[in-house]
């Protein structure tokens, strides 16, 4: 692979990556793709469409073939593509160009589907206590339906069957 050139990838190679890799670069046994499952759940929940939660399910799929990069670093963090230097930021975007409408979803993503990663995160947050460092802002919100036992045990077969519901 060439990590310049950003291509597609099947649904999934991506759920095999992203089930090896733990969010919060590994302070919590919540895998980026039990993650990416509870955006889709939460984006249902509040009621939002399956093009919505199909968005939410692969919001993250750029860290299938990029590493985990920690949402603080992104903006100090660049990559140089034909002697141009590239934040961070828009390399993931490069990726999530190419990556996302061959899987169904279209691209850019919806508002609501940020709104969904934040309300996950911010659950996360608030329970593992390995991320008693981490200060919620006033007023944090969390995906509701969301317990700890049902984010660290989303399996491969969950991710693909409920990508394969939303394309329907």
């Amino acid at each position: 692979m060439n990590f310049l050139i950003p291509e597609p990838m099947s649904i999934e190679v991506i759920a095999e990556r992203l089930i090896a890799k733990r969010r919060w670069c590994g302070e919590i046994p919540v895998t980026i793709l039990g993650h990416s499952y509870a955006v889709a759940r939460d984006l249902a929940l509040r009621g939002f469409g399956p093009e919505i939660q199909l968005q939410g399910l692969l919001h993250d799929v750029t860290e299938a073939p990029l590493p985990d990069m920690p949402t603080p670093l992104k903006p100090y963090t660049f990559v140089e593509i034909d002697g141009r230097r590239v934040s961070w930021r828009a390399y993931e975007d490069m990726w999530g160009e190419a990556m996302l409408p061959p899987l169904g979803a279209a691209w850019p993503l919806n508002h609501e589907v940020k709104v969904s990663d934040v309300r996950a995160l911010h659950f996360e947050a608030a329970s593992f206590p390995s991320l008693d460092w981490w200060e919620l802002p006033e007023g944090a919100v969390w995906a509701v339906g969301m317990t700890r036992v049902f984010l660290e045990n989303v399996t491969i077969e969950d991710f693909i069957n409920r990508y394969e519901e939303l394309r329907e």
